[in-house]
Formats: structure tokens, sequence, C-alpha cells
């Protein structure tokens, strides 16, 4: 049964702080490698990790711990301390964590309410595992209601006209701050889907000029000529941070792209401090430049206020977005239950046709004398006979509840004297 095998063990920014989460943050060129370790202890895993949450779903033998082994892995090959893990994740089963991931793709358990942004994430993450070769029958079937449920939501209700994204709040905390951001100038760091939509935000902001700074100055040029802003190389960051009134960290990254070394002693002879606000998980900007005198730092974690505003407008889009969610976890689990007896379904028939053709075969064997025509008036008797006595079993068993089906599966086999594994294959 579904209850026994799906696991979900994750964080997300309502659980841990993002000092944590990015502990715990799965990388896109990380995945891979963590898919294949995991794979070790269940037959099926997927992983979704974003700027805010990073969960790992598995699908598991009924005898193996799955949340024990994502456990290990974190402790053992992410370096992260028991206590962390322990006080930073949660673990969800069966029923409650397909309703969860249903919430998170249509947008429920963001950090800002109905971001668009999840369903790629997740479809990327579908694509990771098939890739892998970790995405098995049950968990591609959950992600891709996931990603109908996320979409239904999106054009069945007015919760899609919250435009707000990460990027947004991000945008909106520095329009607050430096009161207008027309005339501003703006350096944002990367050249990713999020550093893209920071840019175009800020240009439709009235921002008078925007930096983007990347490695690979091709991927900045192509945002910069998007936005008509300009592209620069990482290395040449400090010397645009004097003249910035405000840097957005939007990229993807294991380490610091902003630090003390990046300042060079740039900000010292500034007017007021530089307003930097760091989008990334991993962080992009390092948190110990908030006590700089020249820096005011926020990261995403306070972007929640700003993000929350909102929540109260869409209530009652709220409410309809739950009614899908639970439509789409009942969809998912009856097909998980017909998945479950459906070898047992598939033993009665056979045993019930090959019982109807050793007694049709033994009849006339007796009754030779029979023309053709009332032979095969004998068999489609036998056929009629058994299918009529099968079809109340079979019936009851592809359309009782979920809690009874498994249960009178094991004992229709018993009545019957089959002994076969009547769980999913």
């Amino acid at each position: 049964m579904v209850d026994d095998r799906l696991v979900m063990v994750g964080t997300s920014h309502e659980r841990a702080p993002v000092e944590v989460r990015e502990r715990l943050a799965l990388s896109t060129s990380g995945q891979p490698e963590a898919l294949e370790i995991l794979r070790r202890y269940a037959s099926e895993t997927l992983i979704l990790s974003t700027c805010n949450r990073t969960e790992i779903y598995l699908w598991t033998d009924p005898s193996v711990d799955g949340a024990a082994w994502v456990r290990r892995f974190y402790i053992d090959h992410k370096g992260v301390p028991e206590a962390v893990f322990d006080g930073a994740t949660r673990l969800t089963r069966g029923e409650p964590a397909v309703h969860h991931l249903f919430r998170v793709a249509s947008g429920l358990e963001s950090l800002v309410l109905g971001e668009p942004q999840i369903l790629g994430q997740l479809r990327a993450a579908l694509d990771q595992a098939h890739t892998v070769g970790t995405a098995g029958p049950h968990l591609s079937r959950l992600a891709t209601d996931a990603l109908r449920v996320g979409k239904r939501a999106r054009s069945e209700t007015g919760i899609a006209r919250n435009r707000t994204s990460v990027a947004h709040a991000g945008v909106d905390l520095a329009s607050r701050h430096l009161r207008g951001l027309a005339g501003r100038r703006a350096v944002v760091i990367g050249a990713g889907e999020m550093a893209r939509l920071t840019a175009k935000l800020l240009r439709g902001r009235g921002i008078a000029e925007v930096v983007i700074a990347n490695r690979s100055l091709d991927n900045a040029e192509e945002i910069a000529q998007a936005v008509k802003g300009k592209a620069i190389p990482l290395t040449a960051l400090s010397g645009e941070l004097f003249t910035a009134d405000v840097t957005f960290g939007a990229a993807t990254t294991e380490s610091y792209l902003f630090d003390h070394t990046t300042l060079n002693g740039q900000l010292a002879a500034r007017q007021a401090p530089l307003l930097a606000i760091d989008l990334g998980v991993p962080r992009n900007i390092d948190p110990a430049l908030d006590g700089h005198a020249m820096i005011q730092l926020f990261d995403v974690d306070d972007l929640e206020s700003v993000a929350h505003e909102v929540r109260s407008d869409y209530a009652v889009e709220i409410a309809r977005v739950e009614e899908i969610v639970t439509e789409g976890a009942k969809a998912y689990l009856a097909w998980q239950a017909a998945r479950s007896v459906a070898p047992a379904v598939a033993a009665l028939r056979k045993k019930g046709e090959t019982v109807r053709d050793q007694e049709v075969a033994k009849a006339l064997a007796k009754l030779s004398h029979l023309s053709e025509r009332d032979q095969n008036v004998l068999r489609t008797m036998a056929a009629s006979l058994t299918g009529k006595l099968l079809h109340a079993p079979v019936a009851h068993l592809s359309s009782a509840g979920r809690e009874l089906q498994t249960r009178d599966a094991d004992a229709a086999l018993r009545l019957f004297g089959l002994d076969i594994n009547s769980g999913d294959s």
C-alpha cells in the first residue's frame, strides 16, 4: 500500500532558516550522485530542491526505513550534524506525502503564494530522476499528477493572479528601502532564470541602469541585451559596487560570490549604504557582510513578510485550490489502490478460467456425440457462469475503499487457494 512505501523527507522556509536550508540543499549538478546513492535503499527516488525547499521522495519496500537512509546520506555524505538534520527536517509518509507534494505544486507551500516557478522545478526534478533511472511508475505518476494539479490550480482559480515571486518580493523590498527605483542603479549577480526575472522587474520599475555580473560573460550579455543593461564578468564586480544603489544575489552557487574580498575598499567613500538582497539558497553574499557599515544586507528569509501580505487577499482562491489538491490526491490514491490489487484480480480470473477450461474439457470428453454447435453452447455457458461467479469479488476489489482493498485481496486469494504476493510489483 502507498502508506507503507511512499516517504518524503525534507525541509523548507517554514521549518529552517536559510543558513540551515543551504546545508541541506542539493544543487542540480549534485543531484545525480545523490540519486545514485539513495537508489541503493529505495526502488524509486526523486529530489525536489529549490530556493526555499529541499525534499527527497522515496518509494521503498515496506521493510526498508527510507527516512533513516536519507538521514544517513546527509550525515555521512554531506557532513550535516545529526542535531541540525533532525531539527530542520520533517518526515511524511503515505497519503499526507501525496497531499503535501500536490500542495507544493499548486504554490500553496511556496514562500510566495502561487509562484509559477515551482512547476518548472518539479518538472526538472522528474526529468533528472528519469535521466538517472530512479523514477519508476509510482513516483513518475505522483510527480505527473502533481504537475497536473498545479496547472489546474493556476487555470481554474484566481491564484495565478498573484504575479509575485521571490524576485518580485526582492524588488519590492528594494523599492521600499530606496523609496522607489526610478533613477537608481542595480547590479544583479548571476545569469539564470532568477537573475533574468529580477533584471526584467527592475527595468519595469524604471531603474536607470541594470548591470549583470556573471562568470560566463556570454550569458550575462544575453540578459543585458534583453533589458538594455550592461554585462560584466564577476572579476569586475568590485568596481561596479561603488556606484550601485542595490545589488541582488541571484546565482546558483556553492560558494559566496560577494564577500569582504570583493569589496576591496570600494565602499569606503559611499554616502549611503549599499542595499544587498540575497535571493540565493545557498547564499551568494557572505552573511558576515551584514556587519559592514556601508552594507544593508537581506536574505530570502527577510522576504517572508513581503510575500505573506498578499495571502489574506486570496482566501477564497486558496480554498478552491485546496479542493483541487484533494481531488488530485484521491485520484492518485485510487490509481495506487487499483494497482495494488491488480495481481489478485488477475490471479482470480486466471484461476477461474483454468478451472473452467479443465471442467469443460472433461465434460466434452464424455459428450463426444455432441455436435460442434452444441459443444460451443456448452463452452459459452461455462464462460458465462465463471464470469458471473467472479464478477462480485472482482468488482468489490476494484471499488472498495483503499483501507479494505489489500486486506480483502489477501482474503480472496486465501479463499480461492492462491498463494501469490498480492502487493505491487
